[in-house]
């Protein structure tokens, strides 16, 4: 027959087990990436004989808040959650830019599509830095892409047009998937919003003279 101090010895012991068999059963995380449109789905927007050269993409830059491996979720105009089980998959810095490269390539006759940091022996016709402002929202609402972004030539060094934009993508359903489907579909906007730029840029100026762009 146990005794008091038996007893409490037992339940000691049960309450361990217990948080020692809750140790094994951590949520999992879920990774996700950032899609380009395919190619049956882009508008072009330039001629097909049409030479744009090389396009060098980026650098692309992004806020604090959205540095960081969990996806972000916007709950107020001053309110974030950052969502532990639910990550991008790599830097969303490099996610952004490949995939503002491969919706380019469906738009726009280039000879190469470069991101940056491209090599030192790079010669870039036209550069496309990107400053995301805010790239956020949440699921079953919508998702709102702000950047402004440049076109460059001459080694960066001329400044042929600079704007700001902002792209509005409502989020199908209520999960992440969604969220980040149409997060795509707004980095795929801007795409097209800089394919139709560079249309009208290219329609004005004859091809710059390509110059190696160095590491930066």
């Amino acid at each position: 027959m146990f005794n008091l101090s038996d007893r409490h010895a037992l339940t000691s012991l049960m309450a361990i087990a217990l948080l020692l068999s809750g140790c094994g059963t951590t949520k999992p995380s879920r990774f996700y990436t950032l899609s380009p449109v395919s190619e049956t789905q882009s508008t072009a927007a330039v001629s097909a004989q049409t030479e744009y050269g090389t396009i060098g993409v980026g650098p692309v830059n992004l806020p604090q808040y959205l540095d960081r491996p969990q996806i972000v979720t916007r709950i107020s105009p001053n309110r974030f959650e950052f969502a532990e089980f639910d990550r991008w998959g790599g830097a969303l810095k490099d996610d952004f830019t490949r995939t503002l490269a491969e919706n380019l390539v469906h738009l726009i006759p280039a000879e190469r599509i470069a991101t940056h940091p491209w090599r030192r022996a790079t010669a870039i016709d036209y550069q496309i830095p990107v400053e995301v402002i805010r790239f956020d929202g949440a699921p079953g609402k919508d998702i709102i892409l702000n950047v402004e972004w440049q076109i460059l030539s001459n080694g960066g060094d001329t400044q042929l047009l600079s704007k700001r934009s902002t792209f509005k993508e409502a989020v199908a359903g209520t999960s992440y998937d969604d969220m980040v489907a149409a997060q795509s579909r707004a980095v795929a906007g801007l795409a097209q919003e800089i394919a139709d730029a560079l249309m009208r840029v290219k329609g004005t100026l004859s091809r710059p003279q390509a110059s190696s762009v160095g590491d930066r």
